[in-house]
């Protein structure tokens, strides 16, 4: 990095790009807090070139409303002063920074891709909607400055670099930079950026514009945009500057880069265009030449998109590999979002196909059969709700998991997309981490629904051999009975006209018969009521017509316990095709239902919850953390699983205090406390936390699951309510209470030291003049300062309060028995009269005093002394203000 001591002996020995002329002047009145408005538009009419560009960049954001601004006066109003700086700056270092002595560097060039880059920044910003667009305009006209302050500064050396990385020679301009001058252009910009007092997060985003890998913001943060915008925006300029065929090449990394951030190609294309022609204004606005771009729908459709432009894109989260592979449709209209996501997802394993709509996709689905699809919202032919509701209302596809991915803006849409069936969904732009955390809870689904079709098949196979088993022994009671008997489910033979000839004992169990004896013979409307026995004749007449297996699943009331069965029927047919009856058997899974909706509802809870949740096994290797953990904490999944939770601890609790926790977890399984706790980042934060054990049925721990919310705010809030309780809400000063804590706290030191105090009561002559003629504002800045004042002329030790309106006390410690309090009390009183300067108003007052001292030649009261010097003060008002005066005890002070 370029060190501050290095940076300054940069500007002291070489001549580096600056403000000039009326850019100079423009810049030193906005730093001055009594410039006015007209005063800056005044000076900056000096420059009829510097005026129009300020007045077309104040129209950008009022450019949907019907009258532009056209006075300089309304430009800068419009703007700020602080953003009227910086665009001066930039613009006064365009106009005087043309034409230097470095041969291979194009200023031309440099400027025309920097108003470029800034057009651009500026129009992205206008279609995300974060942050100020003039703001996004000169940081990208200033993005890049250490590349002309380089050449400026150093214009032999720049030029043999400049050279040598035209010839390409290895290994890069930014390494040819660091070699030679120990920096690059890049660091240069950052530090040039802080020196013209430009903001913190202009400084970072700068530095790794090129890379914004490298600068680890937290992704979809506010700061994280502004990188990106400013990347995809520089990297658009250079498109536009680049000649064919090189132009192509670098079009697919363009896309990719505009995908990052939602913006899909059609919205590019019409951004770029955009830009362009505002760039065309702007260069004759400017004189700078003019860049010949084709279309950009165009330029983008010539560039076929392939999935080794994702060689340089973010790395996958480490865990996201699939667990459970599987087949993945993703449908969607944008090429960018359709290779990036497919990409993403080939990685992790899975085999993906493409189609560009619905009705694409659906011509797909019979021959790839899909277990997961990903569509998007909104698509010309078919969007994702018309997809969605085709999907449910095929059978054979109504299983198939459904994520659907829309822009916030479009939540509407989004519940008439879950209305028709949708499972979740993804918002643009979308987080890869957060793509594969929601694909986890998908897959666990998909493989759940495969394992019940497995068991399923299973249990058809079993039938079927039934069904053989049956036929074959049809005459055979004996062997019949044999399988009957040993079958583990309730089961049953019937004849042509529905009268049971065979059941096994779980069957007469069920129907509560004492014995098969009260079962043969009889129909199930002797055993049912008529609704179930009109049921089970219809579908014992359905199987026996169409000759064909039928599975049932069916849920049951006993008492108020619900119950769910599975049955099978099938056909009884002898070797010459006649039915003979119907057999079948029924299972109870009634518990397989209870772990089913158990299961997703722990997914959902875990997935969803608020709280951070982290599991971990009995001797305290993590094995599981949800979303909220890694939100709260800053540590992905991937660094705690098979760590221990100490690599939380923040080193606050003393070993006695975790050795507590233990013994209640080990005696009652559980403990509920607040504990300090410390983030990937190195914060220390305060939690409310809950440990439970989980034991299995002998009464062993298996797992500890611990629950956790972050009450920083909370502890924030008690810290203010706390604060509100004992200071004065105006100026910060004691309060009354924390007054008379003070001065009880004074009299007990001055008895043991054998020393003095002094009680100064204070009121402000003419303030409610002031309040009255200026309002109470003016009067309440008055008070701050004076406060601060009057503080700032008293010693370490002394206390001034306020205890109401314009009246303060201060208390005055370890006074010697002789010493002269007169000094201190004239300093407050000069301090109070000093005149105070808000705005444009200059507001003076003056102070009344009354002192009074303890010890005393009686025993007195805190309260009692502060009435004392309440009397003396009335008394200094009384002799004309602006004075203090001693309440007379009667004793020597």
């Amino acid at each position: 990095m370029l060190s501050h001591a290095k940076f300054e002996e940069i500007k002291t020995g070489a001549h580096l790009p600056s403000p000039k002329g009326v850019a100079v002047k423009v810049i030193e009145l906005t730093r001055n807090d009594d410039a006015s408005i007209q005063e800056i538009a005044h000076a900056i009419k000096a420059d009829p070139a510097l005026s129009g560009r300020i007045i077309k960049v104040a129209n950008t954001r009022v450019e949907y409303q019907s009258r532009p601004i056209a006075s300089l006066v309304d430009a800068v109003a419009m703007l700020g002063l602080n953003t009227v700086r910086q665009l001066v700056l930039g613009l006064s270092l365009l106009e005087h920074n043309r034409n230097e002595p470095c041969h291979a560097f194009d200023y031309q060039g440099f400027w025309t891709h920097s108003l470029l880059t800034a057009i651009t920044a500026q129009n992205l910003v206008l279609r995300r909607g974060i942050g100020s667009n003039e703001e996004a305009f000169i940081l990208g006209l200033l993005g890049q400055i250490g590349s002309l302050a380089l050449a400026t500064a150093y214009p032999r050396e720049y030029s043999r670099i400049l050279d040598a990385h035209a010839a390409n020679v290895e290994p890069g301009l930014i390494n040819l930079e660091r070699t030679l001058f120990g920096f690059d252009h890049n660091q240069l910009t950052q530090a040039m950026l802080g020196d013209w007092g430009l903001p913190k997060i202009f400084q970072e985003v700068a530095l790794h514009h090129e890379d914004p890998g490298q600068a680890h913001f937290e992704e979809r943060s506010r700061d994280w945009y502004l990188l990106n915008i400013l990347h995809t925006a520089d990297y658009f300029s250079r498109v536009c500057s680049t000649k064919e065929p090189h132009r192509c090449k670098m079009v697919p990394e363009l896309i990719l880069a505009a995908t990052r951030m939602g913006v899909e190609m059609d919205a590019l294309a019409t951004l770029g265009d955009k830009s362009v022609r505002e760039y065309h204004e702007w260069s004759t606005l400017c004189g700078l030449r003019s860049v010949v771009v084709p279309p950009c729908a165009e330029l983008l459709a010539t560039a076929p998109l392939a999935t080794g432009m994702l060689d340089r894109a973010e790395a996958l989260p480490g865990s996201a590999g699939a667990f459970y592979k599987l087949r993945i449709l993703l449908v969607d209209d944008d090429q960018g979002i359709l290779t990036l996501v497919k990409t993403l997802l080939e990685r992790a394993g899975h085999t993906v196909a493409t189609a560009k709509n619905g009705i694409e996709g659906l011509g797909m689905m019979t021959e790839f059969m899909p277990q997961l699809i990903i569509s998007d919202l909104l698509m010309p032919g078919m969007d994702g709700v018309e997809f969605c509701k085709i999907l449910r209302q095929n059978p054979a596809w109504r299983n198939i998991y459904v994520f659907i991915m829309t822009a916030v803006e479009a939540l509407d849409k989004l519940v008439e997309a879950f209305e028709a069936g949708a499972d979740d969904y993804l918002t643009k732009p979308f987080s890869p981490k957060m793509m594969m955390a929601r694909l986890r809870a998908g897959q666990r689904i998909v493989q759940l629904q495969e394992e019940m079709e497995f068991n399923q098949q299973q249990l058809r196979k079993v039938a079927a051999k039934l069904t053989t088993v049956n036929h074959r022994l049809v005459k055979s009671d004996v062997s019949m009975r044999a399988i009957l008997e040993n079958s583990p489910y309730m089961t049953w033979l019937k004849d042509t006209d529905g009268s049971y000839t065979m059941v096994n004992k779980a069957y007469v169990d069920y129907v509560r018969q004492e014995d098969v004896r009260h079962v043969i013979g009889k129909t199930d409307f002797d055993l049912w009521p008529k609704e179930l026995a009109d049921k089970y004749l219809a579908d014992d007449a359905e199987v026996m017509s169409m000759q064909r297996q039928k599975g049932i699943e069916e849920s049951s009331l006993d008492g108020k316990k619900i119950h769910w069965l599975e049955t099978f029927k099938t056909p009884v047919i002898d070797d010459a095709g006649n039915v003979l009856g119907i057999t079948g058997f029924t299972r109870d899974i009634t518990e397989r239902k209870q772990a089913e909706e158990k299961l997703q509802l722990a997914a959902n809870v875990f997935t969803y919850a608020r709280e951070g949740i982290l599991i971990s096994t009995a001797d305290g290797t993590i094995i599981d953390v949800n979303t909220a953990f890694c939100d709260i904490t800053g540590y992905s999944r991937d660094e705690v699983l098979g760590q221990n939770p100490r690599l939380l601890n923040s080193g606050r609790q003393e070993p006695a205090f975790y050795a507590a926790m233990w013994r209640d977890l080990l005696e009652k399984g559980n403990w509920h406390g607040e504990i300090w706790n410390r983030r990937k980042n190195g914060e220390v934060y305060p939690e409310m936390l809950t440990i439970s054990a989980v034991r299995d049925t002998q009464g062993a721990t298996q797992h500890y699951v611990s629950l956790f919310l972050d009450i920083s705010s909370i502890k924030a809030y008690q810290k203010r309510l706390e604060h509100n309780a004992y200071y004065d809400a105006l100026t910060s000063l004691p309060n009354r209470v924390l007054l008379a804590d003070r001065l009880r706290q004074g009299i007990a030191q001055t008895r043991r030291r054998g020393q003095w105090l002094a009680v100064a009561f204070l009121d402000l002559d003419g303030f409610k003049a002031i309040n009255d003629q200026h309002g109470h504002d003016a009067g309440d800045q008055l008070l701050i300062f004076l406060a601060s004042r009057m503080q700032q002329v008293l010693r370490e030790g002394d206390t001034l309060a306020r205890i109401g309106g314009d009246e303060f006390v201060a208390v005055l410690l370890d006074l010697g028995k002789n010493e002269a309090s007169g000094q201190m009390l004239t300093r407050i009183l000069d301090a109070a009269a000093e005149p105070v300067h808000i705005g444009d108003l200059v507001l003076q007052v003056s102070a009344s005093l009354g002192v009074t001292f303890y010890p005393q030649t009686e025993d007195i009261e805190a309260d009692q002394l502060i009435r004392q010097a309440d009397q003396a003060m009335y008394q200094a008002k009384l002799a004309g203000k602006n004075r203090y005066q001693v309440f007379n005890t009667g004793q020597e002070a």
